[in-house]
């Protein structure tokens, strides 16, 4: 899209990548788009690179997905140290503790 200035005119391509600033934080990008044939306005990338730093709603998602996984993966340790760890603990009350709970289905 960066390379279709006939399509996608510098300011509509401006308005495109303001609304989706995760892609400005790939620093190859922004020197792509300042040494391509055709590049795009000093002032342009200036504003782009003001606006790289805006916390998106994607960024907010990925975040708590990757706060909800650290925070299984402690859990699911905790379980399997509490089942190794417990007097005649085996793998099968583990599975079945997990089952009961409804984290595991098994067939």
């Amino acid at each position: 899209m960066a390379d279709r200035t006939d399509l996608f005119p510098h300011p509509v391509a401006l308005e495109i990548f303001i609304a989706n600033p995760d892609v400005l934080r790939d620093n190859r990008f922004m020197d792509y788009l300042a040494t391509k044939t055709d590049p795009m306005p000093v002032y342009m990338i200036n504003i782009l690179l003001t606006s790289r730093d805006q916390v998106t709603m994607r960024a907010l998602i990925i975040n708590n997905l990757r706060i909800s996984e650290s925070a299984w993966n402690q859990a699911e340790g905790r379980l399997v140290r509490a089942t190794q760890f417990t007097p005649g603990g085996s793998s099968q009350e583990l599975l079945e503790m997990l089952e009961t709970m409804q984290w595991l289905t098994t067939e």
